[in-house]
């Protein structure tokens, strides 16, 4: 066990006697709110910056911020762990993205069955298609090369 492994068991084992002492004597846990339990693990970093305003009050506040020390993610001791002071936080994911128009059926270069292509320029409905027709095409070139050679 390393160093900072057992520095992060001391630092748990203090979190967790102290807060079965402030349970034993019914002082109110932030994070043993029934119901709000989730707001300390959240995806949102608005619901966990809830969370961290909600430990300003807690009885345990610095035993939690010295464990926290060694998570990497969640709201430990009134701070969000997963966010480093001085970085700016990820940008948003945007959901504006304009969905593709749809195209109009065509034709397969290789079958002549009418397909969507799935995207602009698609030209064959399988690539059974697109193999057959490149195949023809080789030997189409290979022909008419041997026919040059021989009239040659």
């Amino acid at each position: 066990m390393t160093a900072r492994d057992e520095a992060h068991a001391e630092a748990l084992d203090a979190l967790h006697e102290a807060l079965t002492a402030a349970l034993d004597s019914r002082q109110h846990i932030p994070c043993r709110t029934p119901g709000r339990t989730a707001l300390w693990t959240s995806e949102a970093h608005e619901e966990r910056a809830e969370a961290a305003e909600a430990c300003r009050a807690c009885p345990i506040l610095d035993p939690c911020r010295a464990a926290g020390r060694f998570e990497r993610f969640g709201v430990w001791g009134g701070r969000d762990v997963g966010v480093k002071p001085g970085k700016k936080l990820p940008p948003r994911p945007t959901t504006t993205t304009k969905p593709r128009p749809a195209l109009d059926p065509i034709a397969c270069h290789g079958c002549g069955e009418m397909f969507t292509p799935s995207r602009t320029g698609h030209t064959y409905c399988r690539q059974a298609c697109r193999t057959r027709l490149a195949s023809a095409e080789r030997r189409r070139k290979a022909r008419k090369n041997t026919e040059k050679e021989t009239t040659a």
